[in-house]
This record gives structure tokens, C-alpha cells and sequence, in this order.
């Protein structure tokens, strides 16, 4: 939403040095779409979310693609400092549900209609 802050105004809001040290050092932290590796999983949401083993954050939303057909989850991972975009996408996931690791993998775009061309028409 930094899109919508108008930094360059003199008006002083709460939140405002937060922000501006957010744009200076980026985010700990983004939200990423995630296909899961599993048949219809019943996917929640707070369902812990692993990277490499380790423990990087929890889904905020699931459920099964009308469309698509597919097990998919946003969830918030953490981002180490330097980390890269292409960093997170290539790294393998896993999600807990009811006590079962099942495999994830993160889109970079939208499973259906990534161009938007059926929303145009």
C-alpha cells in the first residue's frame, strides 16, 4: 500500500517514521500465493508455514481453485535481510495440517488468467 502515502507532503501522521524506515529497509516479511502439493487438503488459515525446515510464517487464507482445480494458500514468510523476490520463490515449502507436512510451491504469478486477457473480454 506504500503507493498510496504521500511521503513527500510536510503533514506528519502516526506511523510515518515506520514507514519511512520500511522503504528504506524493506519488509521482513511477504505475502505469497502458494500452490499445495497435496489432493484437496482442507486448507484454514494460521496453518504454520516451513521453508527449509525452519518455521517462516502462517497462512492467511485457503481453499480449493474453482477454476484451476488446485489446493491453493496466501500465507505471509518471513524475508531474510537481501533476500530477493526469486530467492523466495525458489526456496521448497511445506505446510502443517493436522499434524501432516505436505509440500507447496510458491506461484510468481496467478494460476488462471495471470495476463488478465478473460477479464477484458
Amino acid at each position: 500500500m506504500g503507493f498510496a502515502v504521500a511521503f513527500d507532503k510536510n503533514a506528519h501522521f502516526i506511523g510515518r517514521d515506520a514507514l519511512l524506515r520500511q522503504r528504506e529497509h524493506g519488509t521482513d516479511r511477504r505475502l505469497l500465493l502458494f500452490r499445495v502439493e497435496a489432493e484437496k487438503p482442507l486448507l484454514l488459515h494460521d496453518e504454520p508455514i516451513y521453508r527449509a525446515g525452519k518455521l517462516v510464517g502462517l497462512s492467511t487464507s485457503g481453499g480449493l481453485g474453482f477454476r484451476t482445480r488446485l489446493s491453493l494458500s496466501f500465507a505471509y514468510v518471513a524475508r531474510e535481510p537481501g533476500m530477493t523476490m526469486a530467492d523466495l520463490f525458489s526456496q521448497p515449502y511445506e505446510i502443517e495440517i493436522a499434524g501432516v507436512r505436505y509440500p507447496m510451491t510458491a506461484l510468481a504469478r496467478a494460476p488462471y488468467d495471470p495476463d488478465g486477457k478473460r477479464m477484458k473480454a
